[in-house]
């Protein structure tokens, strides 16, 4: 058998370093002969890229060797054009002659929401135009948008929503309650909103990931503010609370409305951890003193802080079994009207959780230095700043018994509580807030439409017949 003088078989053309004059040992150190390179060249030639195809949907260019080439593979109807990829040499990404865009707006690109809070949303304004013309220019094309909500640790299965947007409605709000409530019961997850929106005609697109991280803080206790205690047998205060949710959590403590102390609660449970905190009252005088307090939680940023609701709550004490005579309340400023200056928090309360026209509970108590098992009281309610006066309830009651009063505020706005006993007086400001309630009735023959709403209105209103 003659010995060959050339290798006549397929080689591994990625073999860059390969001398076909000389061969390797791939080769058997042949040369390469002349049907293996003659093959070669035909091949490559008959893959040059003569054709090319833009996909606009996918922004792909193909390339074919021929116009012929990309005809059968357009006419190809299998998945993905599997009987005829092999007439595809290559493809790659063409640059758009279009951009989209989302601006998140209001500040609602990541938010912090306290469990309870209603009317989330999420923001955004969407552009779409021809880049390729200098200034950019709008499309004028419709959108589809797609929203995703994402809940963190997988706590419920992710919603995906989708709503076409016309050409003139880039201004966008989305309402989030529906995702962060079930059956009226906050869920307490933060969550992801992703945005898409793609042209419908370009169909370029942009996304933007929208972030709520949910805060849940609560703060309770069952404090009773008819025990009076004497400093003289004990000298502290303990006040039994409850503090629930997640995070790491601290606590602020006025008393009669200078800070007191800044206390570290660790880490939240969801079920909540009831502590004590003891107060030092050794060098407080008989009468009535103040305590309030609320919690927080520090953002991930490190300085930003999430409080809660502030509580307050009056306590009564006795020296030696002598004090004046005094009243307690109780009550819970919301996080929005907790006024803290240099000096403190604000030593009287004002009383924010009154709405017109709906019923309020007051919580009270009183103690006589004559310690008497009868003592009368009467509630007033004053509107505005006026000295006119409405008596709401007539009491009597023992020392060492809170009892409530309800009552209906008429009015909107400022005004007064008044707690009075014989000679004592005490004036407690209230803000009642304004209700939306209205009853309207539609009249199904004459098309005639009835409403009746009590924005705004009072008793004493000028207008009543209007």
């Amino acid at each position: 058998m003659a010995k060959k003088k050339a290798w006549d078989k397929p080689i591994d053309w990625n073999n860059s370093v390969l001398d076909w004059g000389v061969g390797d040992d791939t080769t058997e150190n042949l040369p390469l002969d002349g049907s293996v390179v003659q093959k070669y060249i035909k091949d490559n030639f008959k893959k040059r890229a003569g054709y090319f195809y833009t996909d606009m949907e996918s922004s792909q260019c193909y390339v074919f060797s021929t116009e012929a080439d990309y005809e059968k593979w357009a006419a190809d109807k299998s998945e993905n054009h599997a009987d005829t990829a092999d007439l595809v040499i290559g493809y790659f990404e063409v640059p758009s002659k279009y951009a989209a865009s989302i601006k998140p707006l209001d500040g609602t690109e990541k938010q912090y929401v306290f469990t309870g809070e209603l009317n989330n949303r999420i923001r955004f304004e969407w552009s779409l135009v021809q880049t390729s013309t200098g200034s950019p220019i709008p499309t004028g094309e419709a959108v589809n948008c797609t929203y995703v909500v994402r809940y963190a640790n997988d706590v419920r299965p992710a919603v995906t929503r989708s709503m076409p947007l016309s050409a003139s409605n880039t201004d966008v709000t989305i309402q989030l309650d529906d995702f962060l409530y079930e059956d009226g019961v906050a869920i307490n997850a933060s969550l992801t909103v992703t945005v898409t929106i793609t042209g419908q005609v370009h169909k370029v697109s942009a996304t933007y990931p929208f972030s709520f991280n949910v805060i849940n803080l609560t703060l309770t206790d069952s404090a009773d503010i008819s025990v009076v205690q004497d400093l003289d047998e004990k000298m502290t205060l303990d006040v039994v609370y409850n503090i629930a949710g997640n995070g790491t959590a601290y606590t602020e403590w006025y008393v009669d409305g200078e800070l007191d102390s800044t206390v570290s609660e660790g880490t939240l449970q969801p079920g909540g951890m009831t502590k004590t905190r003891m107060i030092n009252l050794e060098n407080a005088a008989a009468g009535v003193h103040t305590v309030q307090y609320r919690a927080y939680i520090i953002a991930g940023d490190g300085a930003t802080r999430f409080y809660s609701d502030m509580l307050y709550r009056d306590f009564m004490f006795t020296r030696s079994g002598i004090g004046p005579f005094m009243s307690a309340i109780k009550t819970v400023i919301p996080k929005d009207k907790v006024k803290i200056t240099a000096d403190g928090a604000n030593k009287a309360p004002t009383l924010y959780d009154l709405t017109q026209y709906t019923p309020y509970t007051l919580y009270y108590a009183v103690y006589s230095p004559d310690s008497r098992t009868d003592i009368p009281v009467k509630i007033y309610l004053t509107e505005g700043t006026g000295s006119a006066t409405d008596l709401i309830a007539e009491r009597s009651i023992s020392a060492g018994e809170q009892d409530s009063v309800t009552f209906t505020p008429p009015f909107t706005g400022p005004g007064k509580v008044r707690i009075q006993s014989d000679n004592y007086v005490r004036d407690i400001d209230i803000d009642v807030a304004q209700n939306t309630m209205g009853i309207g009735e539609i009249g199904e023959d004459n098309g005639l439409i009835f409403a009746f709403a009590a924005n705004g209105r009072t008793n004493s209103s000028s207008n009543k017949a209007d």
